[in-house]
């Protein structure tokens, strides 16, 4: 289609547009597009086939109007309960659709090739003065925009870049480099970092983002490099100074403060800002002085050697800027004026010479006769290395004893290290059916097969032979201690304690979703697998040993699989002078189906708690998540608003006492004897907070104000990253238990950008409590006080939002499933 073609059909509206249309592909297409109020291609070309035609395709209801129902008779067919459109009518569409596009792709293309060509004929004219000192005006702006976002950044960051803090780190440390070029409106910036790398900052919204530049600082891939450069390059080095970059090529501080020179277009000022007293430097160069700029010439009268004359004088490095032929380029740097850059002896070899030729030849000799010398000085040093080569490959062999006795001398012997070299050397002195391994070896193995699984371990086996004994030995070594589906190891775990001197430990449990499968257990001759029956709250061992295949068979018909496992854990309470936490260890592990009561987990805590009291060990507590029977066992055991005490399970030997304030006795109802305490793992608490915020299917009022979520994503449109530090990934949340997003969403940051909108004063409270809950239970560094004060604003809080719920809105009656109706009709 040739562009005159084009223009023609582009300027075609109304009447005119539906004739041509008509004309070419037809009455109905003309009929359709009437229709749809379609009169130009520059409104058909943003249209689509689903939008034109799906209406057409369904089937009249009372919204139809008699238009439609019309037009459907004479461009549809109906068959057989469907509506579909006459397929060449269809097709007459798609082909109009691909030519309406194509028409305005095309004139869109040749708008903004006009505009890039007057734009660039604009800087052609010889009236572009004005213009360029806008752009210096403009570019100076940019600079001090880009210096005190990274000033910023800076502060944010506490100084540390590239996982290092610099404590003497400035803006004179980076170089910005803006350029105006005339194939884009935008400008174009650049950041050089510390470590040398440049880079690209994104314009956007009339201005720089450092975002880009922030990620940069934050990465640790070049820390070795980075670290490098600072400790061994002098302050002085050219390579480090901190000058601005022009183009690919480094500018110099003019000696003048303000110099214009018509010649060359070269402008430099010194700006009078804050940022440190930095120079813009603005140069330009014409298409007619860009043919002569490479050629260098060693002529005294030339231009070129009377620059490098001066800069030779003056101890400075010379640069140029060179453009494409019949391009203008126009760039500003910023540069340090604290530091001058000195010439090195590659520049000065690699620059054009302006000396007569005699001195210059003196000066090859001279240089003749220092290669010849370091020459032979090199032949000399080659001949007594090699003489030092022999007599140290003569003394090697008599030196290997010492050095094996040696290593062996500076290792403990109780060092692990020592027993696995002794190992290699006893066992490579005897037959593969012999080998002994000391019982550290044995240990190690044996983990080693736990956790990386039997071909991973066979895979090491092979290849460390005299080090890791076979499967079998390791089997054989632990299986006089396994552990059994159901059974407390209260005797391991005090032999665990003891032997780090600790009397005091913290139960943990809760329960894991697992693929329910039956499994034979030979040792033990035992079935796992199934759901463990309780008594009392307890678990049988060995519930499920068959003699007989019916007996077998009795338990896949009447016992359920289990889908869950329970697991108990302990955690070892040491002084505060102890610098390492222990790990937790197993108590028990078995599988359930979840079915229990508040009273089941409390007999089951009470018999933990006194088998480890018998044994000299107290429980000073019980840590669950938020499942409402464990709760309500806690509470039971707290005799916590509890009318008739169920259990006696205090007495004056075993129970502690807390000392409340006699003031506190009319709000505080907590009793202050107890047997043990009681914690929610903290970052399920929080998590729960941050899920319930973010469900689509729940509504939390606060007054007048609602808690929403849009408000965070309000705040990721309309400011930078830098200010909040939010994503959208932080909001879809794939994993309901990823505490960093609770971490993020509600940091001070987003309450200072919340608190400023009133419209967010629900939102910003609820962030609020989940802020004060991540300090009380998951921040290490807090104090006890804060923690009590920051965990009581937030129950005292809660328990008022509850009230007003409960004045404002009482509780639904919840209705009951149709099954449930119809058994109690």
């Amino acid at each position: 289609m040739v562009e005159e073609d084009i223009e023609e059909l582009y300027k075609l509206t109304g009447e005119d547009f539906y004739t041509s249309i008509e004309e070419q592909y037809g009455k109905n297409v003309g009929k359709i597009l009437r229709y749809h109020d379609i009169d130009s291609y520059c409104i058909l070309g943003e249209a689509r086939e689903n939008q034109l035609l799906d209406l057409f395709e369904k089937f009249n209801d009372e919204n139809s109007s008699d238009e439609l129902i019309a037009l459907k008779k004479e461009i549809c067919n109906f068959i057989d309960e469907k509506v579909s459109v006459k397929i060449g009518t269809k097709g007459k569409i798609i082909l109009l659709l691909q030519s309406a596009h194509k028409i305005v792709r095309t004139k869109k293309a040749k708008i903004l090739s006009e505009k890039r060509s007057n734009r660039l004929n604009k800087h052609r004219s010889p009236s572009s003065t004005n213009n360029s000192s806008n752009s210096d005006i403009d570019v100076k702006e940019f600079c001090t925009s880009i210096g005190r976002s990274i000033i910023k950044l800076l502060t944010n960051l506490n100084n540390t870049i590239h996982g290092v803090v610099l404590t003497n780190v400035s803006l004179n440390d980076f170089i910005i480099d803006v350029k105006f070029t005339d194939d884009d409106n935008a400008p174009y910036g650049l950041v050089q970092c510390i470590c040398g790398d440049k880079v690209r900052l994104y314009y956007r919204k009339n201005g720089f983002q450092v975002s880009n530049f922030s990620k940069h600082l934050k990465s640790t891939h070049n820390k070795s490099t980075f670290m490098t450069n600072k400790q061994i390059q002098p302050a002085d080095d050219p390579q480090f100074s901190n000058n601005m970059v022009l183009g690919d090529e480094e500018l110099e501080k003019s000696e003048s403060s303000t110099n214009y020179d018509s010649g060359n277009g070269h402008v430099s000022m010194n700006s009078d800002n804050s940022l440190d007293g930095a120079s813009v430097t603005r140069k330009e160069t014409s298409p007619r002085q860009q043919q002569y700029a490479p050629e260098y010439s060693n002529d005294d009268d030339s231009d070129s050697s009377v620059i490098e004359t001066n800069n030779l004088h003056n101890r400075r490095q010379s640069s140029r800027v060179l453009n494409k032929p019949d391009e203008n380029r126009s760039s500003n740097s910023f540069k340090n004026q604290s530091r001058l850059k000195k010439f090195t002896t590659a520049d000065e070899t690699s620059r054009p010479s302006s000396l007569p030729p005699n001195i210059r030849s003196i000066k090859a000799s001279g240089k003749q006769k220092q290669t010849n010398s370091s020459f032979s000085d090199q032949k000399k040093r080659k001949i007594t290395d090699s003489n030092k080569s022999v007599e140290a490959n003569s003394s090697v062999q008599n030196k290997k004893t010492i050095n094996t006795q040696n290593v062996y001398n500076k290792i403990s012997n109780t060092d692990f290290l020592s027993a696995v070299l002794e190992t290699i050397d006893i066992n490579s002195h005897r037959p593969s059916n012999n080998y002994k391994y000391p019982q550290c070896v044995l240990r190690f193995a044996t983990a080693i097969s736990i956790l990386a699984g039997r071909y991973v371990y066979e895979y090491l086996r092979i290849n460390l032979r005299y080090v890791l004994p076979s499967i079998q030995t390791i089997q054989n070594n632990w299986s006089y201690k396994p552990y059994l589906e159901a059974e407390f190891r209260f005797n391991e775990s005090e032999i665990h304690l003891n032997s780090m001197q600790c009397q005091y430990i913290f139960v943990s449990e809760d329960c894991s979703a697992i693929i329910p499968r039956i499994e034979y257990d030979s040792n033990l001759d035992t079935f796992n697998g199934f759901v463990t029956p309780l008594l009392d709250g307890v678990p049988s061992e060995n519930a499920f040993k068959c003699s007989l295949f019916e007996q077998l068979e009795d338990l896949f018909e009447t016992t359920p699989q289990a889908n869950l496992v329970n697991i108990h854990v302990i955690q070892p309470i040491l002084d505060s002078d102890v610098n390492v936490l222990p790990a937790a260890t197993v108590l028990s592990a078995y599988g359930t189906d979840h079915k229990i009561t508040a009273i089941d987990i409390l007999k089951r805590w009470l018999m933990i708690y006194k088998q480890f009291n018998s044994k000299g060990i107290r429980v000073l507590g019980f840590s669950t998540d938020g499942d409402p029977k464990y709760l309500r066992a806690m509470r039971l055991a707290a005799n916590y608003f509890v009318k008739n005490q169920i259990l006696n399970i205090y007495n004056d030997k075993l129970s502690f006492t807390v000392k409340i304030p006699s003031g506190w006795t009319i709000w505080f109802f907590l009793s202050p004897s107890q047997l043990f305490l009681f914690m929610q793992d903290g970052a399920h608490v929080c998590t729960k907070i941050r899920n319930r915020m973010l469900s689509k299917t729940t509504e939390l009022t606060m007054g007048h104000y609602e808690v929403s979520i849009q408000h965070l994503y309000d705040l990721i449109r309309s400011k930078n990253k830098i200010d909040h530090n939010l994503s959208i990934s932080d909001l879809n949340v794939k994993d309901k238990q990823n505490f960093s997003s609770c971490q993020k969403i509600s940091d001070d940051k987003i309450l200072n950008l919340l608190m400023l909108d009133d419209k967010c004063k629900a939102t910003y409270n609820y962030l609020l409590m989940l802020n004060l809950l991540i300090s009380a239970y998951t921040e290490r560094r807090v104090s006890f006080n804060d923690r009590i004060y920051y965990a009581s604003i937030v129950l005292f809080y809660t328990r008022m939002w509850r009230i007003w719920l409960y004045i404002t809105k009482p509780p639904r009656k919840r209705k009951l499933p149709e099954k449930k109706k119809s058994k109690t009709t």
